[in-house]
């Protein structure tokens, strides 16, 4: 009998568009492990300041190796990142590869927002808790030279809007999408 194919959920999009409370409604609903992006740069932190020479290549390094490692032992995980189109390919391939190339099916969900809501959920206490971006003048600056919004182009995505959607939605059709098991069981109606 073949071993189950292990799945990657990869969430992506700009800052405060929902990855992280929809990523932990996803764990919630498919008992899927998360490693949510802070993970790694709360890692690297205390070796190098945010941004110096080194910085980026570890925190790299850490979510290719740690999506290698759950890939190659059928550990079933949600990733949440941020995706800047031009400027993150490279990465993206070398992170989706690992799990491809070690028997993985990556399972990518692009979350959208619109820019007010986004805005003013940059505000919000668990942002400031993860250390998090929370400066509402940042996300109009980068949206000027980051393009957030297109998706990864090596392989298919979900798009999903949180605009309105409450992140139990969001991971309800995540799950539906990629027919990912529930271990939650429907609430009775």
């Amino acid at each position: 009998m073949a071993a189950a194919v292990v799945n990657f959920v990869f969430l992506y999009g700009a800052p405060a568009v929902g990855k992280l409370t929809v990523a932990q409604e996803l764990a919630r609903l498919t008992g899927y492990r998360l490693f949510h992006n802070h993970h790694s740069i709360d890692y690297a932190r205390p070796i190098f300041d945010f941004g110096a020479p080194g910085f980026f290549a570890l925190v790299e390094d850490i979510r290719v190796l740690t999506a290698e490692h759950a890939a190659k032992r059928q550990v079933n995980l949600i990733h949440t990142g941020v995706y800047v189109h031009s400027h993150g390919d490279q990465f993206h391939d070398r992170l989706l590869d690992a799990v491809e190339g070690n028997g993985g099916r990556v399972c990518l969900v692009q979350l959208l927002c619109d820019p007010g809501e986004q805005a003013r959920r940059l505000d919000a206490p668990s942002r400031l808790a993860l250390n998090k971006l929370t400066r509402v003048e940042l996300p109009e600056e980068l949206r000027a030279t980051h393009d957030w919004l297109t998706p990864i182009p090596s392989r298919p995505s979900l798009t999903i809007d949180t605009t309105t959607l409450l992140p139990e939605a969001a991971a309800r059709l995540i799950a539906d999408h990629y027919g990912l098991p529930v271990s939650q069981p429907e609430p009775d109606r």
